[in-house]
């Protein structure tokens, strides 16, 4: 392989178009992480150890290699990422969540006749958003939770409002010997949390995973001391009524001591292009929906009854916790 002349501007736009598709394919494949460990091998168009997927093989890693992510050794024809591709290796959990989790919705939108289905939810594969999203909460935000609970000090029982695969459920549970309750409305989340609640069972940590609805919580949890809701406020439209529902918790959880959310806003200003903020604008306005702002989602909360205690800026860009404690009378 030898190198290609750069392109027009529309040109590097397009292949970087072309190089997302293939991260994604390459990591839903293990293509990634074979090149990353050095056991993909190129022999002519086939690689010898993936020969039932040789060209799959072949698409992502000509596609690595003629954007600048790969190289090809001449001599063996071993694929090595270059630095570029090694950035682009370490985030492909934003590539898959974005790119993948939603790509039926994605393709959905492309139909000429498409009109919004009565349930957008169920092309979202859900298992991938838990995998995904964990990952990248691994990876940026954990860190960040793990200080602030530090900070709370909790005890007792830990509720988590979409929990995903609760995978930082357990961590935290783990971390604060603390019961954990995880409450999800993807049946694919609750799916892929499986492994997650063996493993808990396995070093003695109580921990549940229930199916439900942030906006329809069943039942009352008198033992939840400190309840978490990740990354779902934007989910819930509009205003009122999401304060409506953030009104109902206190009921819900009548001795919970703090309620601590985590979301991502939309930005007050024009946006830069980093690697979350685009998508996360993009694939929530395809869902009809209209993330807030951060002032405007700290308005919902003061309306909501509740009085901010602390706010951390996390790693992710527009991404905040806040510490929430309620105010006036609940039962």
């Amino acid at each position: 392989m030898t190198a290609m002349p750069k392109s027009s501007l529309a040109g590097r736009c397009f292949s970087d178009a072309v190089l997302a598709h293939a991260i994604v394919l390459g990591n839903r494949h293990g293509i990634l992480d074979r090149i990353a460990d050095g056991s993909i091998v190129i022999d002519g168009a086939c690689d010898q150890s993936m020969a039932s997927k040789s060209h799959i093989v072949e698409a992502v890693v000509r596609t690595l290699w003629a954007t600048d992510a790969a190289e090809v050794n001449k001599e063996n024809g071993r694929v090595t990422l270059t630095d570029f591709g090694k950035e682009l290796y370490q985030e492909r959990e934003v590539f898959a969540l974005w790119l993948d989790a939603y790509s039926n919705l994605l393709a959905y939108w492309l139909q000429p006749d498409a009109t919004t289905p009565s349930d957008l939810g169920s092309i979202i594969k859900g298992n991938v958003v838990a995998t995904s999203s964990a990952a990248i909460g691994s990876r940026y935000l954990d860190q960040d939770v793990l200080s602030l609970f530090r900070d709370l000090k909790p005890q007792g029982t830990l509720c988590d409002i979409g929990c995903g695969n609760a995978r930082r459920l357990f961590r935290l549970c783990k971390e604060f010997h603390l019961k954990g309750i995880g409450i999800d409305i993807s049946p694919g989340a609750l799916q892929a949390a499986e492994p997650i609640i063996a493993e808990a069972k396995d070093e003695g940590i109580d921990l549940r995973v229930e199916i439900g609805d942030a906006t329809r919580i069943r039942g009352s949890y008198p033992d939840v001391i400190i309840v978490m809701q990740t990354f779902m406020t934007h989910h819930i439209t509009s205003d009122n009524f999401c304060e409506s529902v953030l009104r109902t918790y206190p009921k819900i959880f009548p001795s919970a001591e703090y309620f601590v959310f985590f979301d991502t806003t939309t930005s007050e200003d024009k946006p830069e292009a980093q690697l979350f903020s685009p998508g996360f604008d993009y694939i929530h306005r395809l869902q009809d929906l209209r993330p807030r702002t951060r002032s405007a989602l700290l308005s919902v909360f003061d309306e909501a009854q509740f009085d901010l205690i602390k706010e951390v800026n996390l790693r992710v860009p527009n991404s905040y916790a806040w510490v929430l404690k309620p105010r006036g009378p609940r039962g």
